[in-house]
């Protein structure tokens, strides 16, 4: 896997992972993350947003970029190529802090 990480990582401790596979969602990105968050943001826990471009050709990982930028709990990696769906479950589980 081609690593392309920002943001930064958190301890485990209560901590909720959240794995985002994507692929070709630069356009819809930042309405369906904020959606996402607002409704993670009714657990009672710490969340973290791991963000997975698998290898898409469009703005995705520009936008994962911005999000990352703005939210503190969020981070990026991608794949060089597309791997499929599963894969990029499987590395953001990889990559994820949570206990959950």
């Amino acid at each position: 896997m081609k690593e392309r990480k920002i943001g930064k990582a958190s301890g485990s401790g209560n901590l909720l992972s959240i794995v985002i596979p994507l692929y070709r969602e630069g356009r819809h990105l930042r309405d369906s993350f904020r959606e996402i968050r607002n409704h993670a943001e009714a657990v009672s826990m710490r969340i973290e947003y791991i963000l997975v471009d698998d290898g898409s050709d469009d703005d995705t990982w520009g936008a994962i970029e911005e999000i990352c930028l703005e939210e503190p709990s969020a981070r990026g990696f991608g794949f060089s190529r597309n791997f499929g769906k599963e894969a990029a479950i499987y590395a953001g589980l990889e990559k994820a802090y949570g206990a959950a």
